[in-house]
């Protein structure tokens, strides 16, 4: 042990600074860390190493160069997900590549083998996500399975999120409801559970979207946005990690959108958790937590009536602006003392197995002061469904609202056992008289004509604003580099300025032409505007639409009526 004489020689340490930090070649390996600002949508860049993430770059070929990387759809906890141009079928897909640590996750590539081979013989196949092809790439962090699928949109949830008051219009929430339900009959009927259905999994399919070919398609939605990695020990990057990271394209749907979409088509996707229902062997799911059912909670085995449950809580979430569950802090007892405050008491098995039950009631079974019940009641919750005050007033009547509530009441029941099943809600009263009327039909091949002109009546705007993007983000990191004087990164600002100056007056002065003129059929009702990383959102539908109707309309006599 030191002396107090040697402490007291003890120098301080100098100030960290990441580029004086000298790493000696002898070192043992170490996880390097990456500098990189948090750039909206992007994966944890600690995640490229061995067994993790494959570094992936726009322009790159993959499976004997059939498939192009081309944009950027999201991520996962363990995949990436990717937008390819299908080189031989001439369309484009989504490429979800793997870690290479997921080798249990080979049991997804089997279930959506397993969902694909039968379609032909259920209605509810085409909500289904189907695997068009599966592969394996080797990389610097190890081998990758990579499935390809047919490409989607933006997510329900997503959706809800665009629109306001964070629900979609009635008949557009029965057609999705309808939709699910549907699919979820498919999905049990080849015995697999999902495992992990939410709104977030369930997809919207952007008609034409896979046709469009790459010049088409980078109009529609944007370039990708690509952000330079670099280490904070400034020493090169090593091919364990791409050299840029790319945020995920827009694909947004908003509620003005879907009313002029005849008929809204969702796929349900990620069967990461999914399960056959013959194996009896699952008692944990990676669900979000207000969507589990309560045996999870108490450690008893899944099944397909575990999925009931789920499917329960998302068709609140899809028809509702609320869960009916909540948590902040994803704290499972408050779920449960929730579940309690909803549905009633638990049954006296769980009962008894619950530790924290002394933390929200007394000992006679009554809520303590304060802790409960913390939400609404099933009833209460349920009451919001029907959109109105009153009834006189409601979207919803009010025999409508009661089928409905008596499919709900049906699925969350406590015993998995007295729960219906899917099958059995398809074919309840609501199902059937309300929901699976709203499902229509919509011709792909006029909205992928519509889309085309589109694109070709914005793409000036559109590039303006790629090289407003380029100024932007070249003054964002003029802010942060220390090779540029204080002179030359007020002159990168003052540029994008003048940019967005330039951009906003033109757009302002289009606007007041176009209104005057009346040049684009069917304007929207609200400025076309951009996210901050320049993809473009899919804000120009209603005008698909509006010219599809008169079109429709004169090729039928030009009759309103027609």
């Amino acid at each position: 042990m030191a002396d107090s004489s040697q402490i007291r020689n003890i120098q301080p340490l100098p100030p960290f600074s990441p580029s004086t930090v000298q790493v000696s070649e002898e070192w043992p390996p170490y996880h390097p860390v990456y500098q990189w600002a948090d750039h909206h949508g992007v994966e944890d860049l600690e995640h490229y190493c061995t067994g993790g993430d494959h570094p992936t770059h726009i322009g790159e070929r993959y499976h004997n160069d059939r498939y192009k990387i081309i944009q950027k759809l999201g991520h996962s906890s363990y995949s990436l997900a990717w937008l390819a141009r299908d080189t031989v079928e001439e369309k484009n897909v989504a490429l979800k590549i793997l870690q290479a640590d997921q080798p249990t996750y080979s049991r997804e590539r089997d279930i959506l083998r397993l969902v694909t081979e039968n379609r032909a013989n259920y209605s509810g196949s085409v909500y289904v996500a189907s695997l068009l092809d599966d592969f394996i790439i080797e990389g610097p962090n190890g081998k990758h399975l990579c499935l390809v699928m047919p490409i989607a949109g933006c997510s329900v949830a997503q959706s809800k999120h665009e629109c306001r008051p964070y629900k979609h219009p009635l008949r557009v929430s029965r057609s999705i409801a309808a939709q699910v339900l549907l699919g979820m009959e498919y999905i049990h009927s080849c015995g697999v559970v999902h495992g992990d259905l939410s709104s977030n999994n369930i997809l919207f399919q952007i008609p034409g979207l896979a046709e469009l070919n790459e010049d088409e398609l980078y109009l529609h939605i944007g370039e990708p946005n690509q952000h330079e990695v670099r280490r904070y020990d400034n020493r090169p990057l090593g091919p364990e990690v791409p050299k840029h990271c790319v945020s995920p394209a827009m694909l947004f749907l908003n509620c003005d959108e879907l009313e002029k979409i005849q008929d809204p088509q969702i796929i349900i996707t990620d069967f990461g958790e999914a399960f056959l229902a013959a194996s009896h062997n699952r008692d944990q799911l990676m669900t979000p937590i207000s969507l589990l059912p309560p045996e999870q909670f108490f450690h008893e085995p899944l099944g397909p009536k575990s999925d009931t449950w789920t499917l329960a809580c998302t068709l609140i979430q899809i028809l509702d602006r609320n869960p009916i569950f909540e948590t902040w802090l994803g704290d499972e007892d408050a779920i449960i003392a929730d579940m309690i405050g909803a549905l009633g008491p638990l049954p006296g098995h769980w009962w008894e197995k619950w530790d924290a039950k002394d933390k929200y009631f007394s000992e006679d079974g009554s809520w303590k002061e304060g802790k409960g019940p913390p939400y609404r009641s099933l009833a209460e919750n349920l009451v919001s469904l029907a959109r109105g005050k009153r009834w006189e007033t409601a979207e919803m009547r009010k025999d409508e609202f009661t089928a409905r509530e008596d499919l709900i009441k049906r699925m969350l029941v406590y015993e998995s056992a007295d729960r219906i099943t899917v099958e059995e809600a398809v074919a309840s009263e609501w199902v059937q008289k309300w929901a699976i009327p709203d499902i229509t039909e919509a011709d792909p091949q006029r909205l992928l004509g519509l889309l085309r002109e589109t694109c070709d009546r914005f793409q000036p705007i559109f590039k303006e604003q790629t090289e407003l993007e380029e100024a932007q983000n070249a003054a964002d990191a003029a802010e942060t580099d220390d090779l540029l004087d204080e002179d030359e990164k007020k002159w990168l600002k003052q540029y994008a300025d003048e940019l967005t100056e330039q951009r906003d007056r033109k757009h302002e002065e289009k606007m007041d032409k176009d209104s005057e003129a009346n040049v684009v059929p069917g304007k929207p009702n609200r400025v076309v505007t951009w996210p901050p990383n320049g993809a473009w959102r899919i804000l120009m539908l209603s005008d698909w639409m509006k010219e599809k109707d008169h079109q429709a309309g004169k090729g039928k006599g030009g009759g309103s009526g027609a």
